[in-house]
């Protein structure tokens, strides 16, 4: 069976959805990564020039830390101001 036809009428979403599932079911660690590294390859395959590639890299890590920001409020939201750290 070709690979497509597993996909076909289903979202990337879904099937993102399905995997990570599956892997914890499974106890399988799937291992985190580092987007700075794909952004800086396909700059390089695309050869981008270095001011282009640093500028990317600095939205590249606000991102980063406005997501970690947006983590951090939404799993203390609900709590007493005293127990936030």
């Amino acid at each position: 069976m070709p690979d497509t036809a597993v996909l076909r009428g289903r979202t990337i979403d879904g099937m993102l959805s399905a995997a990570v599932y599956t892997a914890n079911e499974l106890d399988i660690k799937i291992p985190l990564v580092d987007p700075l590294k794909y952004v800086v390859k396909v700059a390089n395959i695309l050869g981008i020039n270095e001011k282009t590639k640093k500028q990317a890299m600095s939205v590249e890590n606000e991102v980063a830390v406005l997501s970690l920001y947006f983590v951090f409020r939404l799993s203390s939201a609900g709590q007493h101001p005293a127990q936030q750290s």
